[in-house]
């Protein structure tokens, strides 16, 4: 009975686990994102500024 306790405690610790995980990798992605946009919008700013 013991072990199957412990068993199922470590599968609610890895779900739990996997759903931080993914948390973190959507949140890292998001920056990403925000980051590239930012990148683009002083590219485009530079652009129009050499075509002035």
């Amino acid at each position: 009975m013991v072990k199957y306790e412990v068993t199922e405690r470590l599968k609610q610790i890895q779900t739990e686990l996997n759903k931080l995980a993914l948390k973190i990798f959507q949140y890292n992605r998001q920056e990403d994102i925000t980051r590239q946009l930012i990148l683009e919008k002083e590219y485009m700013r530079e652009l129009n500024k050499k075509e002035e």
